[in-house]
């Protein structure tokens, strides 16, 4: 009974050594994921915040996109948008 009671002990202690060196291994092949995947999260949030427009100027509005912009034909003369009405408008950064 003794005997077989040690070497269901010795059996155990093999196993758990044999699991924590696999476990050890699988890290030690996947380390460098970790070391990747922060980087890439920092390039996904700033991709993401530079498509919602943060980092571009404010000071594109109806006026100034319709600039260069031929009137229809048979529009009066006020219809045509001019650089002068876009002069007072200022950027905000």
């Amino acid at each position: 009974m003794m005997n077989s009671d040690l070497d269901e002990l010795k059996q155990l202690v093999a196993e758990l050594r044999a699991d924590h060196l696999a476990q050890k291994a699988k890290e030690k092949r996947e380390g460098w994921t970790k070391y990747v995947s922060l980087p890439m999260v920092v390039i996904a949030v700033l991709a993401a915040i530079a498509t919602m427009g943060v980092f571009r100027p404010k000071c594109h509005n109806r006026k100034s996109i319709q600039i260069g912009v031929a009137p229809p034909p048979g529009a009066p003369g006020g219809a045509r948008p001019d650089h002068r009405q876009n002069q007072g408008q200022s950027c905000r950064i």
